[in-house]
């Protein structure tokens, strides 16, 4: 079986988006129209699309993994006294679910969820929520993000530090020597 990628059916909006009808049915509407790009034959009905987004949703929830980095340089953080927060646009549940599953929950000081806040990345209400929960102000915060108008730009906004992570570019620094490069430009 072939499954596509997150990011394309994520990024793949339609009218039903905009609230015109339930998620069930925009998923189905989204399919219905992504599928037949990709050549991908399917059965058109609404159950045959329900397993099928199924299917992939469960494929992709099993792929959930952290970079490899990112447990160890947490937990050498919040050894130091930093407070670590996580600023993400998306559905609450399955943010959470992602957290947990790659195993930072009991890392994590607070979580701020697009859905669950009412604003999302790059509005910098987004950032100012998030250093709320950390009971931390802006200036002091840096936000490290792999986006550079979502996370970036936005957390600049909020007054933040921030800086960009490139987790996919060969002979890029990895999160240590980010957060390590950014601190030590605060210092001067």
């Amino acid at each position: 079986m072939a499954y596509f990628s997150p990011v394309v059916l994520a990024g793949f909006s339609t009218v039903a988006d905009r609230g015109l009808s339930s998620f069930e049915e925009q998923r189905r509407r989204r399919l219905l129209t992504l599928l037949p790009t990709l050549g991908i034959e399917f059965d058109d009905s609404a159950s045959s699309l329900d397993a099928l987004f199924a299917r992939y949703l469960a494929a992709y929830r099993s792929a959930w993994r952290p970079f490899p980095d990112v447990v160890e340089v947490l937990e050498s953080l919040r050894s130091r006294g930093f407070r670590i927060g996580v600023l993400t646009n998306g559905n609450e549940e399955q943010q959470l679910a992602k957290l947990k599953a790659i195993g930072v929950e009991d890392i994590i000081d607070a979580v701020c969820i697009s859905e669950a806040i009412g604003v999302q990345k790059p509005d910098a209400r987004a950032f100012e929520a998030l250093a709320v929960r950390l009971d931390i102000a802006p200036a002091e915060c840096l936000f490290i993000g792999d986006n550079p108008r979502q996370d970036v730009v936005g957390a600049r906004a909020a007054g933040m530090r921030a800086t960009q992570i490139e987790r996919y570019r060969d002979g890029a620094p990895h999160l240590a020597a980010v957060i390590g490069a950014a601190l030590d430009l605060a210092k001067t």
